[in-house]
């Protein structure tokens, strides 16, 4: 219930004070949606306030995370040889963390199993992949369409339509 004026001139109300980074992160954490991870909307009223070196320093820390478990994957996507673009540096940051693919080709069926040996993981982790993958799929598909688009306009062309 502490009572500010902002710079706008008019009087926010936030719920606590942060004293220091442990205290940001604990007020942060509550905030937090337990299923999807994202900060709740507070509806005019701050989640907090503190001094601008606490908050800097936080936020520091919190992006040092970022791109962590993604790192786990990189072995595995340069094994797979899957992205023609560049990584981006949020995750290349932390370097090839422990994962990789294994694939088997055995007759007329492939096998491709990939891991991520990252000590921490989200407990949806399941339904993480399944989301990517269909992604994947999804991404294929728009540009198996685009390329036969393509090639039926190449032919038309050839054609003289």
């Amino acid at each position: 219930g502490f009572e500010f004026r902002t710079g706008k001139g008019h009087k926010d109300t936030v719920r606590e004070v942060a004293e220091s980074s442990e205290d940001l992160r604990r007020i942060h954490q509550f905030a937090r949606n337990p299923r999807s991870g994202r900060t709740r909307k507070m509806k005019g009223i701050g989640m907090a306030i503190t001094r601008a070196p606490i908050l800097k320093r936080y936020i520091r820390q919190e992006i040092a995370k970022v791109g962590k478990l993604n790192a786990g994957w990189l072995a595995a996507a340069s094994a797979l040889k899957t992205s023609k673009r560049a990584t981006p540096a949020w995750i290349t940051r932390h370097g090839n963390r422990p994962g990789g693919a294994e694939i088997k080709d055995v007759g007329p069926k492939v096998g491709i199993r990939i891991y991520n040996s990252q000590t921490w993981f989200p407990a949806s982790m399941d339904a993480r992949v399944r989301l990517a993958i269909q992604r994947r799929e999804r991404g294929i598909y728009v540009a198996m369409e685009a390329i036969l688009k393509k090639r039926a306009q190449a032919a038309e062309r050839k054609m003289g339509r």
